[in-house]
């Protein structure tokens, strides 16, 4: 039966309409579990939280303020290289030794944020990984199953010629014929099935890597 069929990329034989994968499945795997657009969300909340936990321990800083000012109604002159009259410098700073529990309150609710997006993270992961592996290998079965089905159809389809054949030859019934119809069509439903499932299967992989294989 060599035809219809080609080496596949894990050495089974695989129909030769089915196109496959770029990439093996451990590389798939890594794939979805590093760079899969649901990683890259998670890993994006993860970096904007740790950043607001930043911003809000910064209100345990001091606030230094400076400002400087000229008064322009002092006009005496004076000598060369004095400093000149009418300006005004003011350095200063200020810290809230008590603000009702403002700080502690923002601090605390930012640190939760942050371990929940690390948990996030960790968990949108593990579950890339493992959707991952389930639908690779999904799709080596229906490969298989479209294969098993091709194989089905061809027999099928010659059993009904053979039981045409014989019942022109008066040799068979029609109920014969009718049965080999029957199961022609059985086996053809079965290839479809089979093919539609190999598709769906690649289309949610292929969206669950963010890319095609």
């Amino acid at each position: 039966m060599e035809g219809p069929f080609r080496a596949g990329r894990t050495g089974m034989r695989r129909p030769s309409h089915i196109r496959p994968l770029a990439l093996d499945d451990s590389a798939i795997v890594r794939l979805a579990a590093d760079a899969s657009p649901s990683v890259d969300v998670a890993d994006a909340v993860a970096t904007a939280t740790k950043e607001a936990l930043r911003a809000a321990r910064t209100l345990y800083a001091p606030t230094i303020s400076a400002t400087a000012g000229r008064n322009w109604a002092v006009s005496s002159p004076v000598a060369p290289g004095a400093p000149q009259p009418g300006w005004t410098v003011t350095v200063g700073t200020s810290f809230p030794v008590f603000n009702g529990f403002q700080r502690e309150d923002a601090v605390t609710r930012a640190e939760v944020a942050a371990y929940v997006a690390r948990v996030t993270v960790f968990d949108t992961r593990r579950s890339a990984r493992a959707s991952a592996a389930q639908l690779a290998a999904a799709i080596s079965t229906t490969t298989a199953a479209i294969a098993l089905g091709e194989e089905a159809v061809r027999s099928a389809r010659e059993d009904l010629r053979v039981q045409t054949a014989r019942y022109r030859a008066g040799i068979s019934t029609m109920l014969d014929v009718l049965t080999s119809e029957a199961a022609l069509l059985q086996a053809e439903y079965s290839l479809a099935r089979a093919r539609n499932r190999y598709h769906t299967t690649r289309a949610a992989l292929e969206a669950l890597v963010g890319r095609n294989l």
